[in-house]
């Protein structure tokens, strides 16, 4: 019916964006409770065109190190890291705690910009 409600989001999204022109999307990874921007890395790696990533830490102390073959160059002026935003808000924590609503975007970008 017109006025019926949309159906609630069931999945989440995630960019890569290697700066170079070059954009993976996962456009409907399946959201579930609980779910972490670590675990749509993981749901993206086990896709048929997936990516690789490396990590040091577990938990809140987490950090991604490299996505495909570029990895972070380092905290010195004019490096490029990783780094992510979920719906245009740039993170404030490991991704493998930052808990995930159905329908957010989670967007990770190779760039200068700093935390």
């Amino acid at each position: 019916m017109k006025n019926d409600p949309p159906p609630a989001a069931t999945t989440v999204r995630l960019v890569i964006d290697y700066q170079d022109g070059v954009e993976k999307h996962f456009t409907a990874i399946p959201w579930k409770a609980g779910m972490t921007v670590m675990d749509a890395m993981a749901a993206a790696k086990a896709s048929p065109r997936g990516i690789t990533y490396s990590t040091t830490g577990s938990g809140e102390t987490a950090f991604v190190t490299q996505i495909d073959d570029l990895k972070n160059e380092g905290a010195r002026g004019g490096k490029r890291n990783w780094t992510y935003r979920v719906n245009d808000t740039l993170a404030d924590r490991s991704a493998a705690v930052y808990g995930l609503k159905a329908g957010d975007r989670v967007c990770w970008s190779f760039s200068t910009r700093k935390m």
